[in-house]
């Protein structure tokens, strides 16, 4: 179980993973709340990222982080799938100037 939250962490961004930790939360789902608390503690990750502090690392980088921003919803739908809840669980509100 551990591995696919592990891979969607590392093809979607702590961003993604903070937003379905939030959903397993709320949907009383401890044991997964629990795999992506172990994985965020792994890499060294803040589960209280907003979607700012995902913007400001590109930043700090060098990029806009505008692909990443806009696509969030679309990034999110599909890390649902990947550790297989549903597609239209959730969505993360983007509104923040690019």
């Amino acid at each position: 179980m551990k591995n696919k939250f592990e891979r969607a962490l590392i093809n979607y961004g702590s961003q993604i993973m903070t937003a379905i930790y939030q959903y397993a939360l709320k949907s009383e789902r401890y044991e997964d709340c629990a795999v992506i608390k172990t994985l965020f503690e792994k890499y060294n990750l803040d589960l209280n990222q907003t979607v700012e502090d995902y913007q400001s690392y590109f930043w700090e980088l060098g990029l806009s982080g505008r692909t990443a921003v806009a696509n969030l919803n679309i990034y999110l739908e599909e890390a649902l799938v990947m550790i297989g809840y549903p597609a239209d669980a959730i969505s993360i509100d983007n509104n923040i100037p690019l």
